[in-house]
Order: C-alpha cells, then structure tokens, then sequence
C-alpha cells in the first residue's frame, strides 16, 4: 500500500466544505457558484478512483483472487460502513421524516438503497451507496485496464458520454422521479440509472487518470503550479458559470494526478497545509452529518444576528459561515468518536485470512 498524498487529502476537505456551503446556502442564493456545489461529488467519484488506483493497483494489475478482493472490501467497508449507519440510525431516531418500511431499513442498512431500491435515509448516503457499487467492479477496472492499456482512450470516450448523456438528457430512466435539478449534474434520485451510471463514470476517470500521474511526475513543480493555476482558473469559469458541468468534470481528471504527482508545488503544499488537511481528514465524516445540522444551525444564527443588526445579506451569509463551522464541528467530533475508533475496530474484527 503506497503512502498518503495529503494535498489530494486535503482536496476532499474542500470539496466537503463546499458541499456544506450548497446544502447551507442554495435554498437561499441564486449565486452559481452556490448552486453548483453538487459537482463536488464528482470529484470525490474520480478522487476515489484515483486514490484507489494509486493504493491497490499492485495488488490487481496481475491477477484476481478471492482472498485480496475479500482484503479490498473489508477495508472499504471498514472505511465508509460504521459512521455511515451511525447517522443513519441517528436520523431515523431525532429526525423522524421517513414512512420506513422493511425495504427501506435493509437496504438502507446495507448501503444498496440506491441500487434502484428505496431513498436514502441520510441525504448525503446516496453516493455512499452508488460508491459501494463501484467497488465490486474496481478490481476488475483494474486488471483490465493493466492487461488492455490501449482500451483507456476508449473507455474515456465512454465515460465522457456517459457523463454528457445524463447531463443534457433528462430521460425518465436516468432521472427516475427526480423533477428539481440545481444543474446538469445534480442527478441523485434513487430510483433511476443516472446516479449510478454519474458514479461510474466519475470512478473510472480517476482510475484512468492514474495513468497520467506517472507523466506529471516528470515535469518540473513551477511548470506544475503554472498548470494548475490554468485548471483552477478554468474551474472557477465553469462553477461560476451554468450547464458547465462537463468542464468541472474534466478538469477534475486533470487536476488530480497533476496536484498527486506533484507534492513540493506550491498548489500542493497548500492543499497539504494544517488547516486543509484537518478537513479532509474529517471530511468523510462531515460530508455524511452536516445536512442533519446546516439549516437549524442557520436559522438560530440569523435570528440571533438579526438582533444587532436588521442588514439581512450580512447577517445570511454570517449565520451561513457560522453554519458550516458548526458543522465542522460536529464532523470532528463525528470523527474521533465514532469513524475512527469504529474504523479500526471493524477492520481488525474481520481481517481473519481468507483460503
């Protein structure tokens, strides 16, 4: 197992934040910035990729047995699993705004719900279980990808039109019963193709977007930081802008390699900096509770604020931040209580060997 690239750890802290910001302020402002906050979950589906790419591709470049795939979910599942059913059973117990059914309970517990099955319980756990679906598949990408190197460029037209397929066309069997789209991406309803079809192309970009990592490592951390802030320039035009979801997308495939290969950039020693890296460590954690949070937390602050002062937009975008520091809070807490103890725990009680 290769070791840790803080700076994309800390990506995913700026993707969870942003992610709180949408769910925090989109109800709210009709900035384009705030309403494409969604598109944050597709870089967590090719940082995903990518981040398993880079940490298991030894393990199956050569072959497949049933003891590594057993080794691979076990720490998959060790990894998302216990926080994840935490919040859930939290939510059903203090946030009781679910006609729950047997389906609903089994396949909620088991992370499949959208697998075509029923509703998430915790909002944000559908991409948790469109993601535990790409891991039975991860390892075959994999070896297939390491056995049949030409088919890569195939297989990123494929995802490309995959990922424009179900942003400019809204058909019933990819949005299923979703009606209100903050944008192109923002496809999430369980009982249609598109979420999963969203996070299968998004995680095998990032698994082929390992075989560009090598290529960056070549060249020089000035040409890295020059490049980067290209990228980032073209990202803020797309978050800023509507529809431009593919551009976001692609950048990302870019973006992450580039910023992994490079760790001594400035970009990257950023995105490693103490605070950024505190929240990816806790992102996991904040991503799956803080829609629990966000919006009591906001409201009180506002009511609160509107007593000094009467100026609205100041006092929305106060509570706004006063929310997300909350959150934070709580997604730290979530983290040293339950995601890391229960993670380490899980882990060691099934890592028996498999014959």
């Amino acid at each position: 197992m290769s070791g840790e690239i803080k700076s994309l750890t800390g990506i995913r802290g700026i993707a969870a934040v942003y992610v709180v910001l949408y769910h925090t302020a989109s109800h709210f402002s009709d900035l384009n910035f705030i309403q494409n906050g969604y598109i944050s979950v597709d870089l967590f589906f090719i940082l995903s990729g990518f981040i398993m790419t880079y940490t298991y591709h030894l393990r199956f470049s050569s072959n497949i047995n049933v003891k590594d795939v057993y080794i691979f979910l076990n720490h998959r599942v060790s990894r998302v699993w216990p926080t994840y059913i935490f919040w859930t059973i939290f939510t059903v117990f203090f946030f009781k705004m679910f006609d729950l059914n047997l389906k609903s309970i089994i396949s909620n517990v088991l992370m499949i719900q959208n697998w075509g099955v029923a509703p998430s319980i915790v909002g944000t756990g559908w991409s948790v279980s469109v993601e535990l679906a790409v891991y039975f598949i991860f390892p075959f990408l994999i070896y297939f990808f390491t056995k049949k190197e030409k088919s890569k460029n195939i297989s990123t037209f494929i995802c490309v039109f995959i990922i424009v397929y179900i942003a400019y066309t809204k058909h019933p069997v990819v949005t299923g019963s979703q009606m209100k789209f903050n944008g192109p991406l923002d496809i999430v309803a369980f009982d249609g193709a598109g979420d999963l079809m969203r996070g299968f192309a998004g995680f095998t970009l990032g698994v082929i977007s390992w075989g560009i990592f090598s290529e960056f490592k070549r060249i020089s951390d000035f040409a890295a930081d020059i490049i980067s802030l290209f990228l980032v320039l073209i990202l803020s035009i797309s978050l800023t802008s509507k529809g431009l979801d593919v551009i976001s997308v692609a950048v990302f495939f870019i973006l992450i390699p580039l910023i992994g290969a490079k760790e001594e950039s400035f970009i990257s020693k950023l995105l490693a900096s103490k605070i950024v890296y505190f929240l990816g460590v806790i992102s996991y954690s904040l991503y799956l509770c803080h829609a629990l949070f966000v919006y009591s937390i906001r409201k009180e602050a506002h009511i609160l604020l509107m007593r000094l002062t009467k100026e609205h937009e100041i006092t929305f975008w106060i509570s706004v931040m006063a929310a997300i520091v909350g959150s934070c809070v709580i997604g730290y807490l979530s983290y040293i209580l339950i995601e890391k103890p229960s993670r380490k725990a899980m882990k060691t009680r099934f890592s028996f060997t498999v014959n």
